[in-house]
């Protein structure tokens, strides 16, 4: 027998203690003497990971926390104050109190959690509503202001390339010189029946992004190049929904602003994204034409799964379990059907653009992987495709962004799966436009 202070054992301090108000299942789960019976030859280590699961249970089922605390002290074996045979009335009283207060604490706590938790979600939701009114276009020539025509009007260019770009000063100005040169040889090769338009969406940049595509419309053109300037930052999914739902094209481009991915890849997505549509029109699938109009259906997105072995052996460690951690989580959202939800290079057809960025709630990170998730609830027909990519120095994401993509992750499936969000199908899409 195993003696503390007071000449007496643990089992009769576990007996005449008062614990009123311990839930059953703490007391059933625990065999106290089978512990007592080991104790004199158990490692403080197997004693600690007891006093661990305890302490987790306890909070699990919202237990006072002296109670717990009481718990472990004595399974460590600390001094115990002399036991008694019986609670006094006042004792047991305090005690029901005590764990009253500690019920009363935990049911405010959740309270005021559910309670963010929600208003979060309903923000994200009624900021996706965006209204294409509230946004403008700058004219550096006339240095005025260009209201935004709407996704949802007929289309005037075959191609829109949407750029997001924050805080780009440096990288933005190669990326846009390599994309206007390669959109004007391949108007000089198809003729001048190949239109297109590049949207810069400044996401609420602090240095001279602005300045340096302004600096290309002058160059350009405004009906070639234009800027569309968010007054603060909202983040990359943000921008790249403003800019997609300003689009005068019949296929919208999105991609990134370091150039990481040759814009010549874009004649590859335009092929799968011909091949997709068709395919979807001839087996005349549910969602094969956006609000009666008839126009294909179709989303291709850019893969790098091809070159994630060379990829591995450069990272960090750090940065593989990251990225490993990450994928998974993908996977629990959308499956394994697209390997490379991240890549920012993703091309769409007009009508699907209007369904899936008229959904689109996530403002940051993990947009990509919401625009899959929606594809597949619309039953919009998606393809993944090759492209030649290039690690480019700068990179904005960090640690701490890894940590926020896998809260977005959680809220994508909260959100959806839970009812705070509804996907909205395409007649009422275009009601609200």
């Amino acid at each position: 027998m195993v003696q503390r202070r007071g000449g007496r054992s643990c089992s009769q301090i576990w007996s005449s203690r008062s614990f009123a108000g311990l839930p059953a299942k703490i007391t059933v789960a625990i065999d106290f003497q089978a512990v007592q019976s080991r104790m004199p030859g158990a490692s403080r280590r197997a004693v600690c990971a007891l006093r661990l699961f305890l302490r987790l249970s306890a909070c699990m089922i919202g237990v006072h926390a002296g109670v717990d605390h009481h718990l472990g002290e004595l399974l460590l074996g600390r001094a115990c104050q002399p036991a008694i045979s019986e609670p006094t009335p006042l004792q047991a009283g305090r005690a029901v109190s005590r764990h009253a207060r500690g019920r009363q604490i935990h049911v405010v706590a959740v309270a005021a959690m559910a309670k963010l938790v929600l208003g979060a979600f309903a923000r994200l939701n009624a900021d996706s509503q965006l209204k294409v009114a509230d946004f403008a276009f700058e004219d550096p020539s006339s240095l005025s202001k260009v209201p935004c025509p709407s996704i949802f009007g007929e289309p005037s260019k075959q191609l829109t390339v949407v750029i997001p770009a924050y805080n780009e000063e440096q990288r933005l100005p190669a990326t846009l010189q390599e994309t206007l040169s390669y959109l004007q040889r391949r108007r000089d090769r198809q003729g001048a029946s190949f239109t297109y338009e590049v949207i810069i969406v400044d996401d609420g940049s602090r240095d001279g992004t602005a300045r340096a595509a302004s600096e290309f419309v002058r160059k350009h053109g405004f009906d070639a190049v234009r800027v569309l300037r968010l007054p603060q930052n909202r983040g990359k999914g943000y921008a790249v929904k403003s800019g997609m739902l300003c689009s005068r094209g019949q296929r919208l481009l999105m991609m990134d602003a370091d150039g990481a991915t040759k814009v010549s890849d874009l004649e590859r997505l335009e092929a799968k994204l011909a091949e997709i549509s068709m395919t979807a029109l001839r087996a005349n699938k549910a969602g094969a034409a956006a609000v009666g109009s008839g126009a294909p259906l179709g989303f291709v997105l850019g893969s790098r799964a091809h070159m994630q072995d060379a990829a591995t052996a450069k990272r960090s460690a750090l940065r593989n379990f990251l990225m490993h951690g990450f994928h998974v989580l993908v996977m629990m959202v959308v499956g394994n059907q697209i390997r490379d939800t991240q890549c920012g290079f993703k091309l769409f057809s007009r009508a699907a653009a209007q369904q899936l960025y008229s959904n689109q709630r996530l403002q940051r990170w993990c947009f990509d992987v919401e625009l899959v998730y929606l594809a597949q609830q619309l039953k919009i027909p998606m393809a993944e495709v090759q492209v030649n990519w290039t690690e480019i120095p700068g990179s904005k994401i960090r640690v701490t962004s890894m940590a926020h993509m896998a809260l977005e992750l959680v809220m994508i499936k909260a959100g959806y799966g839970g009812g705070l969000w509804t996907v909205r199908g395409p007649q009422e899409v275009g009601k609200l436009h």
